[in-house]
């Protein structure tokens, strides 16, 4: 039996027999069951990414100036998994020094935009430099040992650093509606799956301070809604109409869920050394 990676126990307790998602007995750690294990160095959902950056900056902005609001430092930042690097862009825009770590090859589109990307696992590279900021962005639920990245990124942060993690909420509202049908379960891929509490205790194991936490679903997700809306039916693009119209329908449901139970999908943490 595999030991959970946040507390060591092999004690596991079934939530879904298939597809296999399995909960810590002791400390309630979630987990697939069988080890994902994608490439990474040919990742299908980089596509997206290309093919729509105007929707995904949108995304980005609001999570660079909820970061913003915590920091006068306009410093050096590592995004972990940067993807096309939409979000590093915006800090390099904005005066930041900027790396990303991406073995796939959407990393040479982040290049292109003069971002200097790391081709390697971040578990594999060795830094030679602190960071003040350290992006987490839908990647942690990717690793195979959690506790490890922390702790590793919390040695490189700077003494008053700052570190941003994102991840799919299974405690969320959505999650529970659906169940094993929930979009965001992705057992194919996400090896780990964390709630609020799972995610601090991860933290704060890894010797990090939680100082924001926060939830939001759906239109509550970017900074500019009314933007996004023009994106989608603007765009040409039949599946950005269709969304738009998922959208509008989903409208109650985000209020719902990010307003009155706090039960958001994307679960957002900000934290630093204590």
């Amino acid at each position: 039996m595999i030991q959970c990676k946040l507390c060591g126990s092999t004690s596991f307790k079934p939530i879904y027999v298939d597809p296999a998602i399995e909960k810590c007995a002791k400390c309630e750690l979630v987990r697939t069951k069988k080890t994902p294990h994608p490439n990474y160095r040919s990742y299908h959902r980089d596509v997206d990414y290309e093919n729509n950056e105007k929707l995904f900056r949108n995304i980005f902005l609001k999570r660079y100036k909820l970061i913003a609001g915590f920091t006068n430092k306009k410093g050096k930042v590592l995004e972990i998994g940067c993807s096309t690097g939409v979000f590093l862009e915006i800090f390099k825009q904005n005066s930041w020094d900027v790396v990303g770590i991406e073995p796939s090859q959407s990393g040479k589109v982040a290049e292109a935009k003069g971002i200097k990307v790391i081709k390697n696992s971040f578990e594999k590279v060795k830094f030679k430099s602190k960071f003040d900021l350290i992006i987490l962005n839908h990647t942690l639920e990717h690793v195979e040992d959690p506790v490890f990245v922390l702790t590793k990124a919390q040695k490189l942060l700077s003494e008053d650093g700052l570190l941003f993690v994102d991840v799919p909420n299974f405690d969320s509202f959505s999650s529970r509606l659906w169940g094993k049908r929930w979009k965001y379960l992705l057992p194919e891929e996400h090896v780990h799956h964390f709630t609020s509490w799972s995610l601090i205790k991860a933290l704060e194991g890894s010797g990090l301070k939680p100082i924001y936490i926060n939830t939001w679903t759906g239109v509550f997700d970017v900074d500019n809604p009314l933007q996004k809306i023009v994106t989608q039916i603007t765009s040409g693009k039949p599946y950005l109409y269709k969304s738009f119209i998922l959208d509008m329908l989903n409208l109650p449901f985000d209020i719902l869920s990010t307003k009155i139970f706090h039960l958001g999908t994307n679960l957002v943490v900000i934290a630093k050394k204590p």
